[in-house]
């Protein structure tokens, strides 16, 4: 699964694009690269492109622990772009387990949409 991400320190928004197939490991990683970055804070904002996921290999027993080790704290806005069911099923899921100490969460369709509510610019790079 390849994983861009962008985190705009001037913006104070974490950038992710996802393509292929969603695994556990790979997400993981993804967290690890943004709590290492120099200048990340949990009160970010994220900005998750998950239009090309085509398929999830995370089990859902252990999507839980998973989401609990979210760097995003309960101030941050995270917008989900997405139009796969499955996807907004996942997102769903870290929605109703985070119960909002991991931030408010919103879907979108159109990444414009997700810029203009988290009123950050598109990611550069």
């Amino acid at each position: 699964m390849p994983v861009t991400t962008v985190v705009d320190t001037d913006q104070r928004c974490v950038f992710m694009r996802v393509e292929g197939t969603a695994t556990a490991d790979e997400l993981r990683a993804h967290y690890e690269k943004i709590i290492s970055t120099p200048g990340f804070e949990p009160d970010f904002h994220s900005c998750s492109d998950l239009r090309g996921v085509t398929a999830m290999t995370v089990p859902t027993s252990s999507m839980r622990g998973f989401f609990a080790m979210s760097p995003y704290g309960p101030s941050s806005q995270r917008a989900f772009i997405l139009t796969s069911e499955m996807v907004q099923g996942m997102i769903r899921m870290l929605e109703l387990s985070s119960e909002g100490r991991h931030g408010t969460i919103a879907v979108f369709a159109e990444p414009q949409e997700a810029y203009d509510w988290l009123r950050v610019s598109p990611p550069r790079g």
